[in-house]
This record gives structure tokens, C-alpha cells and sequence, in this order.
């Protein structure tokens, strides 16, 4: 059984520790208020602070901070879990490209550029949320009740709570992996993904023409995105090896890649699959779902695989083969 906000004897952990005989008499009259229970004993009891912390830095040569060990916030609304997640995600590609010597040291500073803010948000939307659910007097109590509670009952609202909550939205635009003012086409000005955004687990095609999702196929792989109508050579090849009853001859045709994913695989090495979409641009997902590059130029893509993989060299120390990347 758990109450807050504890009074503020049983608040201070010292005194509730020393104590907790008190702890347990007031949840006692507690319970009994509530719902006319009654407390007989306890094996354990405890009292919980909420801290609030956030390291100032990510990164110190080979020591990375991710997790609970980078921030800590109130627990309301579940966020945890979910931003540690998204910390694990986002430095595990870039580890691994470090360490395998597919990338210099540089692309491992984007991880605390790309993710501090996020922690920095949910350090104030939670404080903030607390604030507001745990009022100490009055007036805070009758906003609460009146306009906070009815408000977060409504579809709407409960919609964009869920969505926040989820971290589903989180966007890495303005970042330097996704830097503002970056070209857009006037197909991709009016729907979809841009640079820094979660891409959607869209429907996809692979190259061999069998239907899968984008999501199914990360993992530890980047994702080269190509137009629908891209695919059709290469199926059609497949399918005509199929006739001729070659299966050397269909798998070659269905594995072989376009100019787009040799120029990522030249880059990232073979850890790149092509699918096929029905957009008009070709896209290029980072491992943790997020669109690194999408247009039509070819030239735009090269220079970004520069400016994010420059450097390439193992990190001291890095064995090869250490990541099955």
C-alpha cells in the first residue's frame, strides 16, 4: 500500500527508517478514513523521495551515461522507462559504428546533443505534473480538481498525453545529424517524415516483391527506402530467374542493389536493407527508426553519409569484429 504526499514526519526517510511504527499508524488511520479498513503489520515500509537530477554531460572519452545514470525524475506518467529506452537506442548504432570503424569518434558527441533535450523535457513535464497532482493548498487543489482532472478526461487530451507519454513523437530536427534548413522537395513539404523525425512502421516491399514493415526490418540495420516503381526491374529479374527455374540465379537478382543502398553499404558495410516503398523519395532509416536522409539527389545523400561518418576510424582500443555490426 503507498500514499502521497506522506505527512511530514513519515516524508523525511530518516525518520521513517527510525521509526516505523509512526509510518505504519498513519497509514492505519489512512485506511481507515478511506475505506474502513484496518492495518494489523507490516513486513516492510519505506518512504520514497523524488529527486530531480540531469548530468551536464553524456560523454567522457570511453564513459557513456545513459538511462537512470543520466537522469532522474518524478514518476508520474511513467516516463522512465521509456527515455532510457530511447538512450539505449540511440547510442547503440552509433557505438557500434564507432567501434567497428565505420565512423570517427565525432558521431558519438550526437548522442548527447540528441538526447539531453529529451530528458531535459521530461524532467519538466513530469516536476511539473507532480506539482500539480500532489498541490499543497488550497487554490492549487480547486485548479486540480475543477479544470486539471476534467481537462485530462477528454479524448483529445488523453490522446496527447498518450502520444507524449509514448515517446512515439520524439523528433531529432535542428540536431546535427538533421540540421535546420535542410533542402526540402515539394512532394515531402506537404506529408510525411523529415530529418530527425520517427518514421511511421510503414508497409514496405523487399526487393524480391514480398510485402513486410519497415520496423521488422531495423534491428541493428539502416533501411534504404527506394519509390515503388524502382523495384519493378529488379522483381521482374527475379521472377524471370524463378521461371527459368534458377534459384542461384533469382536470389542474386532479388539481393542485387540499388545505386542508393551501394552507396550506403560503401559507408555502413552490409548491415543495409532495401525495401521498397510507395513515397516519391528515397528515405534512409537510422537503426532506431529515425529518417536520416530523404530526397531525390543521390548528391544529397553522399554528402550526408560524409558530414555524419567523417573520421572513420576504430576507436583505440576497438577490436575488430568486437559488434556484429
Amino acid at each position: 500500500m503507498a500514499s502521497a504526499p506522506a505527512p511530514a514526519a513519515a516524508a523525511d526517510p530518516a525518520t521513517a527508517a527510525a521509526d516505523p511504527a509512526s509510518a505504519l499508524a498513519w497509514m492505519g488511520e489512512l485506511l481507515r478514513a478511506e475505506a474502513g479498513g484496518e492495518v494489523r503489520g507490516a513486513e516492510w515500509t519505506s518512504s520514497f523521495q523524488i529527486h530531480r537530477r540531469l548530468a551536464e554531460v553524456y560523454r567522457r572519452g570511453r564513459v557513456l551515461l545513459a538511462g537512470d545514470a543520466a537522469h532522474i525524475h518524478s514518476p508520474l506518467g511513467g516516463q522512465g522507462m521509456n527515455t532510457g529506452i530511447g538512450d539505449a537506442e540511440n547510442l547503440a548504432w552509433k557505438l557500434a559504428a564507432v567501434a567497428t570503424g565505420h565512423a570517427g569518434e565525432p558521431l558519438l558527441d550526437t548522442y548527447e546533443a540528441e538526447r539531453r533535450p529529451v530528458a531535459a523535457e521530461v524532467l519538466g513535464t513530469t516536476s511539473g505534473a507532480t506539482r500539480v497532482m500532489y498541490a499543497d493548498n488550497t487554490a492549487a487543489r480547486l485548479l486540480r480538481d475543477h479544470v486539471v482532472v476534467p481537462l485530462m478526461n477528454r479524448p483529445r487530451v488523453q490522446r496527447w498525453i498518450t502520444e507524449g507519454s509514448s515517446q512515439l513523437l520524439v523528433s531529432y530536427r535542428g540536431g546535427p545529424l538533421a540540421p535546420a534548413g535542410w533542402p526540402r522537395t515539394p512532394a515531402w513539404r506537404r506529408s510525411g517524415p523529415r530529418p530527425g523525425d520517427r518514421v511511421p512502421d510503414l508497409v514496405c516491399r523487399r526487393v524480391d516483391g514480398s510485402t513486410t514493415r519497415l520496423h521488422a526490418e531495423l534491428g541493428r540495420r539502416w533501411a534504404v527506402l527506394g519509390p515503388a516503381g524502382a523495384g519493378k526491374a529488379a522483381g521482374s529479374a527475379a521472377a524471370a530467374g524463378e521461371t527459368a527455374g534458377s534459384g542461384a540465379a533469382a536470389g542474386e537478382a532479388a539481393g542485387s542493389g540499388s545505386a542508393a543502398g551501394d552507396m550506403v553499404r560503401a559507408v555502413l558495410g552490409t548491415a543495409v536493407t532495401e525495401l521498397r516503398w510507395d513515397g516519391p523519395d528515397t528515405l534512409l532509416v537510422r537503426p532506431d527508426g529515425h529518417l536520416a536522409w530523404r530526397g531525390a539527389d543521390p548528391a544529397g545523400m553522399a554528402r550526408w553519409l560524409a558530414a555524419a561518418f567523417e573520421d572513420r576510424a576504430p576507436m583505440a582500443g576497438a577490436r575488430a569484429g568486437m559488434l556484429d555490426w
